[in-house]
This record gives C-alpha cells, structure tokens and sequence, in this order.
C-alpha cells in the first residue's frame, strides 16, 4: 500500500479524555489548571495549528465543555470507557465517516499538556522513512504509546484487537508493526524546560510537580 506522508491538510488530532481519571480522584484531568490553563488548552494551542482538525476523545456531561466548540467524540457503541484505544477506535471511525480527505489520526493524550510544535512532522518523517502505517513517540528513552500517529487503514485492526477485550496500545503497536522515534526538544518558547515535555499528569502530586516547572521556567523568560 503507498501512503502519502501525513501533513496539516491529510491529518486530524484526537485529544484522548474519555477515562474515570481514578488516580485524581475523579477529578477530570483535562480541565485541570497549568500556568493558569486548562490542560485542554494548552494541548490544543500547540496541536490544533499542525492538523486539519481536532476532536476531543471524551465521555462525560461536563459544564466545562459548553465553553469549547471542538468537536466531542463519545467511545462506540455506546460510552462503554474501553479506555484510550476505544478512543482512537471511536476517532478514526468518525474520520471515516465524516473526513473522507484525511489520511492520518494524530493521538494526544489529555494529560500531557506541553508537546512539541513540530510533533506532528517529526512523526510523519519517521513512518515515511519506516513506510509505517503508525508510528508512536520517544522521549527521553521513555515510550509514549499514545502520543502517536496512526493510518486510517489499521482501523479494522484496532476494532478487531479491541473486540477481543485487549486494550494495551503498547500491544496493538506491535501487533501492526509501528514504528517509533526520539522526539527531539524544540526550540519553542514553551518547551524550554526539556522536564517539561511530555510531562504526564495523573496524580495531585503530578501537578504540583508540573506546576513547580511551569512557574521556574516562567520566571526565567
């Protein structure tokens, strides 16, 4: 199969938020506060210029979502909170319903808040070179399974993986052979502090932590 390397104008982003966020104690992540944003804005200031269009992977009423006009995807069939990958699933079943000229899903999850301005062509230039139909990100010599990209074919795949009750997108990547590469630190004035990229929040402490960075490196600019 010969793909076209994924661009602005053939590929969407997908924020995944559809879990129980047990380990805040229930609190949503996403609209969490960093540096006096939500978690959702801050991720969606960095993705949102590099693809076409960004959807939001989440399942709850929240009143937070009346203030925001990205488009809100709910698990298939039915909120069934299968966990990210059911996110991914429910995503790129919407991009091939609903956005026939897009080629690539991009997967951030919610409670990374700061990423690389070039996340989504550094991605793109590894699959192209890997001629992979996914590809997931390195930083660090940490793996990071859900921050990736992914090709509208390997959805039959995921259903498939994800109907035989396995939910590990560590698995599901090897299943389909993706590949991976070390996301390099940018320039950007955000990333700055390199303890900060793909900094992954899911506990009180986590944030406290974040918010410690987030504030020295403010201080600093």
């Amino acid at each position: 199969m010969s793909l076209s390397a994924a661009h602005a104008a053939n590929t969407c982003a997908v924020i995944l938020a559809g879990g129980k966020n047990l380990r805040m104690q229930g609190t949503h992540k996403l609209f969490l506060k960093l540096g006096g944003e939500t978690l959702f804005s801050l991720i969606h200031r960095t993705v949102s210029p590099q693809v076409k269009q960004t959807v939001l992977s989440f399942n709850d009423d929240h009143p937070e979502l009346q203030g925001i006009s990205t488009p809100v995807i709910k698990d298939f069939p039915s909120n069934t909170m299968e966990g990210p990958l059911a996110g991914i699933v429910s995503s790129l079943t919407w991009l091939d319903l609903q956005q026939s000229d897009a080629e690539w899903l991009l997967s951030i999850p919610g409670d990374t808040p700061i990423l690389p301005s070039d996340l989504l062509q550094q991605l793109s230039h590894a699959s192209a070179q890997a001629g992979s139909i996914a590809c997931f990100s390195s930083y660090q010599n940490r793996k990071h399974f859900l921050t990736a990209l992914w090709h509208r074919s390997v959805l039959p795949m995921l259903a498939d993986y994800l109907n035989t009750r396995q939910r590990s997108a560590k698995g599901v990547l090897a299943k389909i052979n993706a590949c991976t590469t070390d996301i390099k630190h940018s320039n950007n004035t955000s990333e700055q502090n390199p303890s900060l990229l793909f900094f992954n929040i899911n506990t009180p402490a986590d944030l406290s932590q974040a918010s410690q960075l987030y504030e020295t490196q403010a201080r600093t600019e």
